[in-house]
């Protein structure tokens, strides 16, 4: 039986201490970790599942009742307390639900025969599209298939820590809070009380600390220099409020014109947010035509390719000089 887990703080990617000492999740805990893609919530949960010991980017340290876990419980999944299931999780067995959740009822040593129709009920409170015992488990979409897992990591698997990566994502804005807030208080309220941690982008999700008695959010902190927003991979106390997307997208690279124009939509939603209608509100945006150019996708980088090449006098070019100007091309694109 483990008590508790605890979390001994790292690192950020400058080589910043953490904004905290140590992290402990005892027995139905649920901890909210609110953040945007690259802000470093998956590195957290990731090293929650490896029981790190100071060997991951992070230099966090994983501890089981306040002890190191012995190394076959790191190493060997079948020993391992811990059942994390993230966005893309996906079953590869080509089995009914009914059997592929008996066989591992059967290796739990379970012999409820009501074990199969309560996990399926479980899993469809998590989901929209409803599973049924005899749909085969690789047929079943994303959010089925993180739903049964889920459920199966409830009340068969027993799993003490749940770590859930992303929950309710692969929906609409409304449906995905939705089904995310329902499990986190489906396994608030487990009778199996699982050390709960969960990763999500929608910040929305801080009012759960205000409903539900055992549940704590935190956040990953971020530095704005300018226009620019870097995220510092280091975890600390209290909710966020931003979820900052669009600052996201800019550093995947999306064009700076669609960047723009995203801004002045987010701006003009957020000052009609009041009037509660959001289709209103889209359809009062005015259209804006736009036509995107292969060099807006990094325009500084690639002027300067474009400076360079312009500067290049193609018929005295060697054919050693040609292939190290592709090299000083390829490096400044990486």
């Amino acid at each position: 039986m483990i008590s508790e887990l605890t979390v001994i703080s790292g690192r950020d990617k400058s080589g910043n201490d953490e904004n905290f000492t140590e992290l402990t999740l005892e027995a139905g805990e649920t901890i909210s970790i609110v953040g945007p893609t690259g802000s470093g919530k998956t590195a957290l949960i990731t090293d929650i599942e490896l029981l790190a010991q100071g060997d991951t980017a992070t230099k966090r340290r994983i501890l089981i009742d306040q002890k190191v876990p012995d190394e076959a419980i790191r190493y060997n999944p079948a020993l391992k307390p811990i059942a994390m299931i993230t966005q893309n999780t996906k079953c590869f067995a080509d089995l009914p639900v009914w059997e592929f959740l008996q066989i591992h009822a059967r290796a739990r040593g379970i012999q409820d025969p009501g074990i199969i129709a309560d996990t399926i009920e479980v899993a469809n409170i998590f989901t929209g599209e409803k599973i049924t015992e005899n749909y085969k488990v690789t047929t079943l979409s994303g959010g089925q298939t993180r739903s049964l897992l889920i459920a199966d990591a409830i009340l068969i698997g027993a799993a003490p820590i749940i770590l859930l990566d992303e929950i309710g994502r692969g929906t609409s804005t409304y449906d995905g809070i939705s089904i995310a807030w329902s499990i986190a208080e489906f396994l608030h309220q487990s009778e199996h009380r699982p050390k709960t941690l969960f990763a999500t982008h929608y910040h929305e999700l801080n009012e759960l600390e205000n409903k539900l008695p055992r549940v704590r959010n935190f956040h990953i902190t971020n530095k704005e220099v300018g226009n620019k927003v870097i995220f510092l991979r280091k975890l600390a106390p209290g909710g966020s409020t931003h979820s900052f997307g669009i600052h996201v997208a800019k550093m995947a690279g999306m064009p700076p014109a669609l960047i723009n124009r995203a801004n002045e939509i987010l701006k003009q939603l957020e000052d009609q947010r009041s009037s509660g209608d959001i289709k209103e509100s889209l359809r009062q945006l005015p259209a804006q035509k736009m036509q995107l150019n292969i060099f807006d996708v990094h325009s500084q980088t690639f002027d300067e390719i474009r400076t360079m090449l312009e500067g290049i006098d193609i018929n005295r070019l060697t054919p050693v000089e040609a292939l190290l100007k592709l090299q000083e091309i390829k490096q400044r694109l990486n």
